[in-house]
């Protein structure tokens, strides 16, 4: 009986550990200086394009829209319903965060230097990967 409690227990505090050793190894939420701001992809062909915004307290924000970036700009912040929230992590030119919506989450993963973010994309929503370069839109 005593083998079974401790393997149990050992179930339930792996995750916690690994979610810990993660956050002491990657770094803790960032401020990434100049960098920090509204970021928009390449119009897709589908006409839309990838918005990421990025806020000195550690929130990131994404969307996908067909608008352009100074229509999306007025509307594109944490209190709007159809933003997908997370916390950034920034290690170096390293970035990582995974946003999350009622739809599901996706992850981000890459770099941030000078006007640019280069980010993997892994949707858990429907497994699609991608990978998007972002240039910081002028204020």
């Amino acid at each position: 009986m005593k083998k079974k409690t401790m393997k149990n227990a050992a179930l339930l505090i792996a995750p916690v550990m690994g979610l810990l050793f993660w956050g002491l190894a990657f770094g803790k939420p960032g401020h990434v200086g100049k960098q920090e701001g509204f970021y928009a992809s390449s119009r897709q062909k589908d006409g839309s394009r990838s918005y990421v915004r990025l806020y000195q307290a550690g929130t990131a924000i994404t969307v996908t829209s067909t608008g352009n970036p100074k229509q999306v700009a007025k509307w594109f912040n944490k209190s709007h319903p159809f933003v997908s929230k997370g916390r950034y992590y920034v290690e170096g030119q390293a970035i990582q965060f995974s946003a999350s919506s009622t739809d599901g989450t996706i992850d981000y993963k890459g770099t941030i230097s000078n006007e640019h973010l280069r980010l993997n994309i892994c949707s858990h929503i429907n497994k699609h990967k991608d990978f998007q370069e972002y240039t910081l839109v002028p204020k």
